[in-house]
Parts: structure tokens; C-alpha cells; sequence
């Protein structure tokens, strides 16, 4: 646990929002937005998909990736913080977050799926 327990244990859900929108910078940097805001799409997709885990974290019901041996990453750092009580908030916040970026994503895919030079000018 190089980075500590806390870090080990966010670290799946970290990385499961972090590859996709170090992509998205990626092609904001080379000035591909229509690129990027495809893959800010994805990022709204997997922090949606974190806050269904985040909601799980008292229930435990969903099927972990180790199987039943496995510890639950959001059951363990919410207890670690002392803020297991507020499961489902955190989890709809998350959740409605997620929804906004994808939207923005699609958004922001329709407009800049169409070149300058193609907009009709009324």
C-alpha cells in the first residue's frame, strides 16, 4: 500500500474517472473537442457508474471483480471516514454529477460535430 489504505482502497474508482478524462485533456490540448467531449461523456458514464458501487456500500449486494473474499473499496472508505450514514447522499450527489457531464458531453459532441464552415447563417 504505497499511498496509503485510504488511496488503495479510492484507488479503483480514481482510476475508473481519471484514464477517461486524461484522455479528455488530451484532446483538448490538440484542440480535438469534438474528440473530447465524446470521451467527457465516458467520464460522466463511469462516475455514474461509481455512485451505483458508492450506493452499495452498505448493502453489499453487487458482485465484486475478487468474488465473495473480496472487500468493498466504498463500504471500507466511507467507514474510514466515519460517513457511513451518508451513503446515499454522497451516492446521488455522485450519481447527478455524472448525469451533468454526460449531458454536457453530448451536448458539447452535437456542437462541435458540425464544422464553423456548415452552419447555416440566417
Amino acid at each position: 500500500m504505497f499511498f496509503g489504505e485510504f488511496v488503495t482502497f479510492l484507488g479503483g474508482s480514481l482510476n475508473q474517472i481519471l484514464i477517461p478524462a486524461i484522455f479528455c485533456g488530451y484532446f483538448i490540448l490538440r484542440r480535438d473537442y469534438y474528440s473530447s467531449s465524446i470521451l467527457l461523456m465516458w467520464v460522466g458514464y463511469n462516475i455514474v457508474n461509481v455512485s451505483f458501487y458508492m450506493a452499495d456500500a452498505v448493502v453489499m449486494k453487487l458482485p465484486l471483480l475478487g468474488g465473495d473474499s473480496s472487500m468493498h473499496d466504498w463500504n471500507n472508505l466511507l467507514w474510514m471516514t466515519h460517513t457511513l450514514q451518508y451513503t446515499h447522499l454522497f451516492s446521488s450527489i455522485a450519481w447527478g454529477i455524472g448525469m451533468f457531464v454526460m449531458v454536457a458531453g453530448a451536448v458539447l459532441a452535437v456542437k462541435f460535430s458540425v464544422k464553423e464552415e456548415e452552419v447555416v447563417r440566417l
